[in-house]
C-alpha cells in the first residue's frame, strides 16, 4: 500500500456571520415601599428583666429603618441589644441579615407600662404599642446577731417585715466570707421569725455575711458581732502505752486562756469504776481542778477496765463556758502467739495461720505481705475455726516470702514463711488474625495471670505491578508494553502489652490501599485510516497517541514479619496461633497452626 509521507492536506474554513438586531423595550415599574414589623415583650424570670423582640414580617431587603421609642409617652426607657449596645430614644438598623432581634428594656417601676414604637423609612412608617406589666417582688427583713449569756453562743435572727410569708426565701450566710456557706429554704407562714445557730469562732471581731433571695429580689446585710475570749476548745485523746500496758488520756488546750481555772469531770461507761492518775501519781476524784498555765497538754493514766469497748465522757468547764467530750476506746490485753504455714497443693497457694495462744473470740487486725508488698488487711477471728486460711493472689513461679502481722491494738505479733510457687499457668495464648472490619492485623492476648509484659514488632512489605503502553512512532509506528513494579513498607512496635487485650500489629489495608492508589501514566494509542481517492492503493493508515491514562498498581505480593517477645518467666510458654497466613514469625517461616515460644 502506497503511503505519502509528505502529503499536504488543505482545508477551507467558511465562517458564516449572523447579525441580530436587538430592540429594547423599557417598562414602567411600580415600587412597593411598605413594610411590617411585629413587637412582643416577654419577662425572663431567671434574669429578672423584660425583653423586646422585633420581627420584620415584610419589607424590602436593604432598607434602613429608624426606630423611635418612648415608655408611657415619655423618654424614660433605654434598649440594650444582644451586642451590649444601649440605645436612648432611637436607633437605626437594616434588619437585612436576620428577621428578628431581641433587646433588653431598662428597669421600670412596678405597674402597667406601654412601650410606643415609631418605625420609619423616608418612604413609609409604622407605629406600634406594646403593653406589659412590671410586678413588685420586693421584700424587707430585719436581721441581727443575738448572744445567749447562758450558753455563750451566737445566733442569727431573721424577721420578715415586708413581703409574702408564703413565698419561699433562700437564706444564705457565711462568717467573714469564709466557706462553707449555710443555705436554707424557708417560708414564714408559721412564724415571721427564724433563728440560726452560728458556729463557734475564734475570739475577736466577726461579720455574718447574709443574703436573702427569692429569685426575683434580694437583700444583703453584713452583721458585725464580737466573740469574747472566754470560750475555749479542748481536745481529748486516749492512746495505749505498749511499754506500760496501760491507756493514757491526753487533754490538749487547743484554744482559750491558759490562765483560766478549769474543772474536769469524768465518767467511764456512765460510772466511776475507772480512775485517773495524774503525772505526779496522785489518783484523782470524779471531778478535779486543772491548769494549763505551765503546759497546754496534760496526761493521765487510766486504771484497767474490763475487756471490751468503753466510752469516756468528760466535761471541761470554767465559770463562763463548758465543753463536753466523748472518747471511745477498747481494752484487750490478752497475750497471744501465732504460727504460719503454706499449702501449695491446690489450685492456689494458701497461707494457713494458727493462733497458738490467745483469745479466739478477739477480732484481730491482720496485715499480709508477699515479698514486702501488702496484699490484704483482713479481720481475723479464730472462734469458729482454729486455722485461718487465706488464698494468695497469683504470683510468678519461684521462691517467695510471706509475712503476716496480727494485732489486737495492744500487742503485735509477726510471723514469716518462705515457699516455692509452682507453675500453675504454663501457657500464655496469643492469636494472630486479620480483622475484616478494621482491615488490620491484630493480636488477641488471652488470660495473663502472671502479668507478663509483651512486645510485638511487626513489618509489612507489599509489592504491586502494572503494565503501561509506550508508542514509538518510527516509520510504521509501533506500540510496546512495559511492566512497572512498586514496593511499599510499614512497621509498628507495641510494647507493655498485657493479658485480655487486643493489640494492632499493622494496618494492612491502609498500606495496600496506598499501594493500589498509586499509578503511572500510559499512552492512549488510536488507529486511523484514510482511503484516499486515487484507487485501491491510494489510502493510508497510521497510529497516533491521543492522550494518556492512569494505570494503577495491582497487589501481587505481600510479606509479613512478626516478632513476639516478653518478660522471662520460668516455665511459661507463649502459645501462638496463626490465623493470618504466610508470615515470618520470630525469624522462621510460618503459615498456620500453633507455634510455641519459650520465655
Amino acid at each position: 500500500m502506497n503511503q505519502m509521507k509528505n502529503r499536504l492536506l488543505h482545508m477551507m474554513l467558511i465562517f458564516l456571520s449572523v447579525f441580530s438586531i436587538c430592540s429594547c423595550v423599557q417598562e414602567l415599574a411600580v415600587i412597593d415601599y411598605s413594610f411590617e414589623f411585629a413587637a412582643e415583650i416577654t419577662y425572663d424570670s431567671q434574669a429578672d428583666e423584660h425583653r423586646l423582640t422585633l420581627t420584620r414580617k415584610s419589607g424590602a431587603e436593604g432598607n434602613q429603618y429608624k426606630f423611635a421609642f418612648t415608655l408611657d409617652s415619655e423618654a424614660n426607657v433605654s434598649l440594650t441589644d444582644m451586642n451590649g449596645m444601649t440605645h436612648e430614644g432611637s436607633f437605626k438598623d437594616s434588619f437585612s441579615e436576620v428577621y428578628a432581634k431581641t433587646y433588653t428594656l431598662s428597669k421600670a417601676v412596678p405597674g402597667e407600662h406601654t412601650l410606643s414604637l415609631d418605625i420609619s423609612t423616608p418612604e413609609y412608617s409604622q407605629s406600634l404599642a406594646v403593653t406589659y406589666l412590671v410586678e413588685d417582688f420586693s421584700f424587707d427583713f430585719d436581721t441581727k446577731v443575738l448572744f445567749d449569756e447562758k450558753t455563750k453562743a451566737h445566733s442569727l435572727e431573721v424577721t420578715l417585715k415586708e413581703g409574702a410569708p408564703t413565698d419561699t426565701y433562700t437564706i444564705s450566710f457565711t462568717i467573714d466570707n469564709q466557706e462553707p456557706r449555710k443555705t436554707y429554704q424557708e417560708t414564714f407562714t408559721d412564724s415571721i421569725v427564724k433563728t440560726y445557730q452560728l458556729s463557734v469562732q475564734e475570739p475577736g471581731e466577726h461579720t455574718v455575711n447574709l443574703e436573702i433571695t427569692t429569685g426575683k429580689h434580694s437583700q444583703k446585710a453584713d452583721l458585725p458581732y464580737t466573740v469574747n475570749d472566754y470560750s475555749f476548745q479542748v481536745k481529748a485523746d486516749i492512746e495505749y502505752d505498749r511499754d506500760n500496758l496501760s491507756h493514757i488520756l491526753f487533754l490538749t488546750l487547743m484554744r482559750g486562756s491558759r490562765d483560766e481555772a478549769y474543772t474536769v469531770s469524768y465518767t467511764v461507761d456512765g460510772g466511776h469504776a475507772v480512775k485517773l492518775t495524774d503525772e505526779s501519781g496522785k489518783q484523782l476524784g470524779a471531778s478535779f481542778s486543772e491548769s494549763f498555765k505551765d503546759a497546754t497538754i496534760r496526761s493521765y493514766d487510766l486504771s484497767r477496765a474490763e475487756k471490751g469497748k468503753h466510752n469516756m465522757q468528760l466535761i471541761v468547764s470554767t465559770k463562763d463556758y463548758s465543753q463536753t467530750l466523748e472518747v471511745p476506746y477498747a481494752v484487750d490485753a490478752l497475750p497471744f502467739t501465732i504460727h504460719a504455714e503454706m499449702d501449695t497443693s491446690g489450685s492456689g497457694s494458701v497461707m494457713m495461720l494458727t493462733l497458738k495462744e490467745g483469745d479466739t473470740a478477739t477480732d484481730y487486725n491482720a496485715t499480709i505481705q508477699i515479698d514486702g508488698k501488702t496484699i490484704a488487711s483482713p479481720k481475723v477471728n479464730f472462734s469458729r475455726n482454729p486455722i485461718y486460711r487465706y488464698t494468695l493472689p497469683t504470683v510468678r513461679p519461684g521462691k517467695h516470702d510471706v509475712s503476716v502481722q496480727l494485732t489486737d491494738t495492744f500487742t503485735i505479733q509477726k510471723e514469716s514463711v518462705s515457699y516455692n510457687e509452682p507453675v500453675r499457668h504454663p501457657y500464655l495464648d496469643i492469636t494472630l488474625k486479620y480483622n475484616e472490619n478494621s482491615g488490620k492485623h491484630i493480636a488477641e492476648i488471652g488470660d495473663n495471670p502472671y502479668d507478663i509484659s509483651l512486645k510485638f514488632v511487626t513489618s509489612l512489605t507489599v509489592k504491586g505491578q502494572t503494565t503501561i503502553a509506550i508508542y514509538d512512532p518510527g516509520y510504521w509506528g509501533e506500540t510496546r508494553y512495559e511492566t512497572k513494579t512498586k514496593t511499599m513498607s510499614d512497621s509498628n512496635t507495641a510494647s507493655g502489652i498485657y493479658g485480655g487485650n487486643s493489640v494492632t500489629l499493622i494496618d494492612r489495608d491502609a498500606l495496600v490501599t496506598k499501594l493500589t492508589g498509586s499509578y503511572v501514566m500510559s499512552d492512549v494509542i488510536e488507529y486511523f485510516y484514510d482511503p484516499g481517492s486515487g484507487g485501491e492503493d491510494s489510502g493510508r493508515e497510521w497510529y497516533e497517541v491521543t492522550g494518556t491514562e492512569r494505570k494503577y498498581y495491582v497487589l501481587k505480593e505481600e510479606t509479613l514479619k512478626v516478632d513476639i517477645s516478653g518478660e522471662k518467666v520460668t516455665g511459661v510458654t507463649l502459645r501462638i496461633k496463626n490465623n493470618i497466613g504466610a508470615m515470618t514469625l520470630n525469624g522462621k517461616s510460618n503459615s498456620s497452626g500453633t507455634t510455641n515460644i519459650n520465655l
